[in-house]
């Protein structure tokens, strides 16, 4: 329990030594959030920055139960400390279907401006409606999980309509992102070219192969993150493995 508060004073003295470092992040991260209500120019800092928040949905969640748990007193008053926090946040109405929905989405939510703000700017569908398209079906599958309780029948039991519903959308958003990154990010999957790309910055192609392997794994392990399995908002799979997804996910990012 010691080890995450040494890490907060660790990370605090990080930033203040690398405060320009630190400062441009902030200065980029309201860039970013601004562009709701204040417009601004989309740029590679503020397309990278948002792109990296949409493969954080599980830490934002994180961050908002540890928020609750602290600002509700959960971790003082109660006898026990897990019914009262089960109680105040992790099955409370307003954090389940509004805080969870919100930090899940939110980022998303800002790709999907950036590319409607480029198209507008340059007035070319391709790409940037086709990568609308792509965060739209993300928002989708994040709302399908988020409130996946909310459409459960009167027994607990899932809806079947809303299960093949989350289950298409879930699939279908994996296979989009997943050709995007190859053919698009990437450039690679060019059938002239051996099904890579004319040019190699690495000399073994086998490299590049792995690397297809490893995002389809890697795409296909965060969508079972996000599949609504029970109401607990953190740890609905093995506690030891949802850290090593997180940081699976922000790699494969990379």
């Amino acid at each position: 329990p010691f080890i995450p508060m040494l890490l907060i004073p660790i990370t605090l003295v990080w930033a203040l030594w690398n405060c320009a470092s630190t400062w441009r992040v902030l200065l980029t991260l309201y860039e970013v959030i601004a562009l709701l209500w204040l417009g601004g120019e989309v740029n590679f800092l503020t397309a990278f920055v948002a792109d990296v928040m949409t493969s954080m949905a599980k830490v934002f969640v994180d961050l908002a139960y540890t928020s609750c748990v602290l600002f509700t007193g959960s971790w003082i008053h109660a006898d026990s400390v897990d019914e009262l926090t089960q109680t105040n946040c992790a099955k409370n109405y307003y954090f389940k279907n509004v805080a969870k929905v919100l930090v899940t989405v939110l980022p998303l939510y800002f790709r999907f401006l950036q590319n409607i703000k480029l198209y507008r700017k340059y007035g070319k569908p391709f790409p940037f409606l086709a990568n609308t398209m792509k965060y739209l079906v993300s928002i989708a599958v994040s709302l399908f999980s988020s409130l996946h309780k909310a459409a459960s029948n009167n027994d607990g039991s899932s809806d079947p309509t809303y299960t093949g519903f989350y289950i298409l959308f879930a699939l279908f958003a994996t296979l989009y992102s997943y050709i995007w990154d190859v053919t698009m990010d990437w450039g690679l999957a060019r059938i002239k070219h051996g099904g890579l790309r004319e040019r190699l910055m690495f000399g073994q192609r086998w490299v590049y192969w792995m690397v297809i392997c490893i995002d389809l794994v890697g795409r296909l392990l965060w969508i079972i993150t996000l599949m609504p399995l029970n109401d607990d908002p953190i740890p609905y799979l093995p506690e030891l493995l949802e850290p090593f997804l997180a940081a699976l996910e922000l790699c494969r990012r990379a």
